[in-house]
This record gives structure tokens, sequence and C-alpha cells, in this order.
């Protein structure tokens, strides 16, 4: 869900951004899926969590979540960013801007981006990039012991 796609043009973990991925999108958007009801319910929990840091309104979570090809992944993508990012926010003294920057790059990390790194980017206090991957990978595996808590 990393809109930012500038910041990571020259990225070497992944492709280029090209053009015929914006059609792609486009061709999405008539292939909404119908969520069920725990679903919203979930997508309302993680914006209201998240509000602060992905300042979006709810109608946009739920369709750019309803245009994924696995919707259900994706909220389950995003609860375990939300559970990795709780847990570093915790323990960190951030502005709302790092704390903006730290909730991207846990995303960008649980996408398998290497490119970023929050002790080097954000502040030398938060876990580097082998740390944060190592708590994605945990919040994955983990995922049905803390998700529906």
């Amino acid at each position: 869900m990393y809109d930012d796609f500038d910041e990571f043009e020259e990225c070497s973990c992944h492709p280029k951004f090209e053009e015929c991925d914006f059609e792609m999108v486009q061709m999405k958007l008539a292939f909404q899926k119908h969520l069920e009801r725990d679903q919203i319910r979930r997508i309302e929990r993680l914006h209201a969590e998240l509000i602060e840091v992905e300042p979006l309104p709810l109608q946009d979570w739920i369709h750019g979540i309803a245009i994924q090809p696995d919707p259900e992944q994706e909220i389950r993508t995003t609860e375990a960013i939300l559970h990795v990012f709780q847990k570093i926010d915790a323990e960190a003294r951030l502005t709302l801007e790092q704390r903006r920057r730290l909730y991207g790059q846990v995303a960008a990390i649980m996408m398998d981006h290497r490119c970023v790194d929050p002790q080097n980017d954000i502040c030398g206090d938060l876990p580097d990039w082998q740390t944060t991957s190592d708590m994605c990978r945990q919040a994955r595996e983990s995922y049905a012991s803390w998700c529906h808590a």
C-alpha cells in the first residue's frame, strides 16, 4: 500500500514502475471485489489505528483493498505492518513526520525492499533493516495468534 513510488524509482530491489503498471491499476478498478463485513470491520480498525500516519479517507482504504487480487492477503499484510510499526513506535520518540516515514519504511520492508533502513534513514535509535525485516517475518508467521485479539 505504499503510494510514494518516486522514492523507489531508482530502487535496485524492484523494477521501475512503468506506464503499463498504471494501466494495470486502471484495469483493476473495473474488477473491484466484494468485501465481507469482517474484512470491512478490520479495514475500519486499520484506518482508525493508522489515520495519523496514513491520512486517507476510510472509503479510499476500502476501495484500495477491494481492487487487490487478494483483498484478504492485503488486509493481513497491512495488519502485520501495523503490528511491527506499533511495536517499534512504542519504543521510540518520533515526530509525526518520522512516524509517517517509519510506517512507509516498514511497509516497504514488508514488501522486501532492501533500499530503506529505518536506523539510517530516520533515526539511529530505530532497528536496522535486518532487525525490522525479521520482525516483519515473525509478524507474518505469528499472524493467527495476535491478529484477531
